[in-house]
């Protein structure tokens, strides 16, 4: 059954979940809408108890929502027939995942290319991923950051259209970090799948979201592109510059943050809405011999100060 508008490969709406009756209920999600158009890379955001992993886990089917709607593919998920053919179309990489220990990396891919009739090519995804050395080794043998790297394999093995990442790349180095990035976008380019993701990591979200959603207590809180939520929430910039402990800083306003740094300086840091006339006034005291001014820079906010500014908290995993 066609539910929602075929545009959206994930369309959520109103969708509630309560865990527990009475008093000692708790409201896990309280009318989230969420949509995933094709091709898009949508990050959830939201600390320790959002509820995000419910809203994740309704959407994959494995819980069920106590009111609502949710479409994938454009076929209605309560839809138990349309639910059994979307399966070979969506992807799963969970964060925690027990793997057959006993078993190869290629093994373990290529048992589960049988379930699907147009796999991908498993010596394509192995190097790709950076794990060609590792294909002979037994799960068991491999570190964290490899097996989530496997994870990530096995997400794609049956060519889906859409793939659901829980905290894809939390115990990988920045290389394989840019190797499975560089995979998905590769994907995205030439198969168009989506991807709906939850991240700790606010850098990743910013650099590979075309959304990002972040949730709290329940409820979407802001739904925009990285761009967008920076413009909107903190359209200031950010000053920073390293200059001597018993530099006059009176100028500065009261909010300024003050960090020791290395050989008897400190680190600065200014949030303003002009940093042209503070860049004037530390160029003038620069040229007094006691008043030292280095590593002066200029930049955005970023998603992490969107998020601070937004829940009040800052992102733990």
């Amino acid at each position: 059954m066609i539910l929602h508008d075929n545009n959206y490969v994930i369309h959520a709406k109103n969708v509630r979940k309560q865990y527990g009756h009475g008093a000692s209920s708790i409201d896990a999600l309280l009318g989230v809408d969420l949509s995933v158009e094709y091709g898009q890379v949508v990050s959830i955001l939201g600390p320790n108890g959002a509820g995000k992993t419910t809203l994740i886990e309704i959407i994959e089917g494995l819980r069920k929502s106590d009111s609502g709607s949710i479409s994938i593919l454009g076929q209605d998920i309560a839809d138990l027939k349309a639910v059994k053919h979307l399966r070979e179309r969506i992807g799963i990489s969970p964060q925690h995942s027990v793997l057959p220990p006993l078993l190869t990396i290629e093994e373990l891919l290529t048992q589960q290319a049988t379930f699907y009739d147009k796999p991908q090519n498993i010596d394509y995804l192995i190097t790709r991923l950076g794990l060609d050395d590792k294909r002979h080794f037994r799960i068991g043998n491999l570190s964290g950051g490899q097996q989530q790297r496997v994870t990530v394999a096995l997400a794609l093995i049956g060519d889906p259209d859409l793939i659901f990442l829980d905290e894809p790349t939390s115990q990988l180095d920045p290389q394989a970090k840019r190797a499975v990035w560089e995979l998905l976008d590769e994907q995205r380019k030439h198969k168009c799948i989506s991807i709906l993701m939850t991240t700790h990591q606010m850098e990743e979200a910013q650099q590979c979201s075309d959304r990002v959603v972040i949730l709290d207590g329940g409820r979407v809180l802001a739904d925009d592109k990285p761009s967008g939520l920076i413009a909107k929430y903190t359209p200031s910039s950010v000053l920073e510059f390293v200059t001597n402990m018993d530099a006059d800083l009176h100028f500065l306003p009261g909010e300024t943050q003050k960090v020791n740094h290395i050989d008897n300086t400190q680190k600065v840091r200014l949030i303003t809405d002009d940093p042209n006339d503070y860049i004037l006034k530390l160029v003038e005291m620069s040229k007094k011999d006691f008043f030292l001014i280095r590593d002066l820079r200029v930049q955005n906010q970023s998603l992490e100060d969107v998020f601070i500014q937004i829940t009040g908290r800052e992102m733990r995993s």
